[in-house]
């Protein structure tokens, strides 16, 4: 029998010269490319195939992606997918986008984590590898002795060796030798439960360290408006006592005469002489009865009869034998000047009044630790608002830290005491607890008391609850 032999195209390549090794098609001598027939489909797909690339290299340079084959490569087809829809109108679709976003761009993280830091990945193997064809074998001889006794190890003490072993970065694959069938469930679980404490709920640690970076920018704000609020409520202290009102002559004269025309009821001006007195021996009663005696008298002039009677304030002065004094309206004293300096009083009054205005602006209310005024000035509302805010979230931040550490003990527990984080998570939560613990500390010295709630077993299970749900 005649062996079979294979057809090819009967045309050669334009660009090399040799024979076109391609199968023709059906009853046809040529291969699709060659075909007479098909020189003008054929064209269109090279050109069409020549656009695609060159349009995925523009697309690759715009979005700077290269593909795929890294981690780094999907954390950027995630941007770009979050960038897009956070530019989209806002809707359910939307939201629903985000969301989905979000949960890959978690399990990316969790998987990035666990493939860096936790010691059955491959690059840990490999490790291990090498070592153990550094020494001549004498590792791996070690292993082999040892693994003839881990059958006798429970899952505990087999998960706590592990633990260690991966704290100090050493081999540990003789550990999941040997494992009896009855303990495989037990020692996985504890295994995958170590995971979860170092993947998912160490993140929290990164959340709480923002937090504290956050509420320490918050506090040198409040602190730097408190000192700016002393500031200024000294500077108005002395204009107060040191910078009089000045006063025209012919002004001071009609302010006075204003002031003198000034009338009161009998019951305002017995309280007004109650109020003048420092002794306080006068009761706004006796002096009203004083009054209403002298105006029956006639020693004091009045305007109307019984409780419709009113007294001018320059009747009360020169009844009681008083010289009457201007009032200033502001600071305690009134400097009166010639007319001829009008110009300069009003100057003077003019910065004055720029001066209060300035102050009533800042948050002296704040400053002095005082209850908002009936009508508090700006930064004072927004220093209140802003330390409500902060003494709540860095109260319940320091809570949650806590509920995290009691969490923590738990699953210590379980590995018979052992502490399940990796030593550098743990440096930075203890880093990050003494950070907090410094801003409560100042908070309290710079800004009052500070209330931390004790953390509630609920809070507590709630961290249960998401390690659980990381094991899954």
């Amino acid at each position: 029998m005649a062996p079979k032999v294979r057809r090819t195209c009967k045309a050669r390549n334009a660009s090399s010269g040799e024979d076109c090794r391609q199968s023709p098609l059906k009853e046809r001598d040529w291969c699709f490319w060659h075909d007479p027939d098909n020189e003008t489909v054929a064209a269109d797909a090279r050109r069409l195939g020549g656009q695609r690339r060159k349009r995925e290299g523009t697309l690759s340079g715009a979005f700077e992606l290269e593909g795929l084959g890294s981690i780094a490569d999907l954390r950027r087809v995630l941007e770009i997918a979050l960038f897009d829809s956070l530019a989209l109108d806002n809707g359910v679709n939307r939201n629903r986008t985000l969301i989905a976003i979000a949960h890959a761009g978690a399990k990316l993280l969790e998987w990035a984590t666990l493939r860096s830091a936790w010691p059955l990945s491959n690059r840990s193997w490999s490790r291990a590898s090498r070592r153990r064809r550094a020494d001549g074998g004498e590792r791996m001889r070690q292993a082999t002795r040892l693994s003839r006794v881990t059958p006798g190890f429970s899952p505990t003490e087999r998960a706590v060796m592990v633990l260690n072993a991966w704290k100090e970065d050493q081999d540990q694959t003789w550990l999941h030798t040997g494992i009896p069938p009855e303990h495989e469930l037990a020692f996985t679980r504890l295994l995958e439960r170590a995971r979860a404490v170092n993947g998912p709920l160490a993140w929290l640690s990164a959340i709480y360290e923002q937090k504290a970076t956050q509420y320490r920018l918050q506090l040198g704000w409040l602190q730097t408006m408190r000192v700016w609020g002393l500031s200024v409520a000294g500077m108005g202290m002395a204009l107060l006592f040191d910078a009089p009102e000045l006063v025209t002559e012919s002004e001071y004269a009609r302010r006075l005469a204003e002031g003198r025309a000034t009338t009161l009821t009998v019951a305002e001006s017995a309280q007004f002489l109650a109020e003048r007195e420092e002794d306080g021996n006068g009761s706004p009663a006796d002096h009203e009865r004083r009054l209403s005696a002298a105006v029956a008298a006639g020693e004091l002039v009045a305007s109307g009869r019984g409780g419709r009677a009113t007294i001018a304030m320059g009747a009360l002065d020169d009844w009681l034998g008083e010289e009457s004094a201007l009032c200033p309206e502001w600071g305690t004293r009134v400097e009166v000047v010639s007319d001829a300096r009008a110009e300069e009083a009003q100057r003077a009054r003019e910065r004055t009044g720029r001066t209060r205005r300035a102050l009533r602006r800042a948050p002296v209310a704040f400053a002095d630790g005082r209850p908002l005024p009936a009508e508090p000035s700006p930064m004072d509302v927004l220093c209140d608002e802003l330390l409500r805010s902060l003494a709540s979230g860095l109260g319940s931040t320091v809570m949650e830290v806590a509920a995290l550490e009691a969490c923590l003990d738990d699953v210590a527990g379980e590995f018979a005491g052992e502490d399940p984080l990796h030593p550098e998570l743990r440096q930075g939560l203890t880093a990050v607890k003494a950070e907090l613990d410094e801003l409560v500390s100042a908070f309290r010295e710079s800004l009052g008391e500070l209330s931390i709630p004790d953390p509630a077993d609920a809070d507590v299970a709630k961290l249960h609850e998401l390690l659980d749900l990381a094991m899954r």
